[in-house]
C-alpha cells in the first residue's frame, strides 16, 4: 500500500461522467444552436452580400444607409445563411465572421449533444467565452472580417 489512503486521493471524473444538470444544459445549448442554424437555413441569402437580416423584420443598417460603407458586422447574417445552405466559399467571401459563427454553432451543437447523450465532460461554451484570449481572438477576427468586407464592398 502506498501510504496514501483511498479517501485522500482526489476523485477524477471519467470521460463519461457528466452530471444530470450538465446533461440538461447540454440539451438546452444543443437545441438553441440547432434552432439558430435552422433559422439561418430558412433565410434566403441576399445576392448583394448584406441585408439578409431584414427578413427578420429588422431595420436596414443605418451605417450602410448613411455612409454607404459596411459596418463591422455587415454581411454576417448573409454569410451565416450561405454557410447553412452549404456554400462555404461564398460564405467566406461574403463575410468571414459569418462563416466562423456558423461553424462554431455546428461544433458547439455536436459537442453539447455529446454531453447530453454520452455524458462527455468538457469545458462549457460559456466558460470559454469568459477567457481573455477568446475575446482577443474574436476582436481580431471581427476586425479582419470588417477589413475583408471593405475590400469586397461594391
Amino acid at each position: 500500500m502506498s501510504g496514501r489512503s483511498e479517501r485522500s486521493r482526489p476523485r477524477q471524473r471519467s470521460a463519461s461522467s457528466a452530471k444530470t444538470h450538465e446533461r440538461l444544459a447540454g440539451v438546452l445549448v444543443a437545441l438553441i444552436c440547432l434552432a439558430v442554424m435552422i433559422g439561418l437555413y430558412q433565410l434566403e441569402p441576399e445576392a448583394r452580400g448584406y441585408g439578409t437580416h431584414g427578413q427578420f423584420a429588422s431595420q436596414p443598417c443605418g451605417w450602410v444607409e448613411q455612409y454607404d460603407l459596411p459596418c463591422p458586422t455587415c454581411g454576417v447574417t448573409t454569410s451565416a445563411s450561405l454557410a447553412a445552405h452549404g456554400s462555404l466559399l461564398a460564405s467566406f467571401w461574403t463575410q468571414p465572421l459569418g462563416l466562423l459563427i456558423m461553424l462554431s454553432l455546428s461544433v458547439v451543437f455536436w459537442q453539447q449533444l455529446g454531453v447530453a447523450l454520452f455524458g462527455w465532460a468538457t469545458m462549457a461554451p460559456g466558460r470559454m467565452l469568459l477567457q481573455r484570449s477568446t475575446w482577443l481572438a474574436l476582436i481580431a477576427i471581427t476586425l479582419f472580417s470588417w477589413g475583408w468586407k471593405f475590400l469586397t464592398w461594391t
